[in-house]
């Protein structure tokens, strides 16, 4: 994903109509960088049952880029 404005986004909205947005002016340094868009739950919790988990559903995805 290329950002050639080096402004980087990310908006959220859930099924119970929830909203989020998180936006971020990237430095210069970044411009010729390649970044990519990653979705899911990343439990970082090492500990307890071996059956523990986490549960992600995305009911859509969109990715635009200007």
């Amino acid at each position: 994903m290329a950002l050639p404005s080096g402004r980087l986004g990310v908006s959220v909205n859930s099924s119970e109509g929830d909203t989020g947005s998180f936006y971020h002016q990237l430095s210069s340094s970044w411009r010729d960088q390649y970044l990519y868009f990653k979705a899911g739950a990343y439990i970082q919790d090492n500990y307890g049952e071996d059956d523990e988990g986490g549960r992600v559903t995305f009911f859509h995805l969109n990715s635009l880029h200007r």
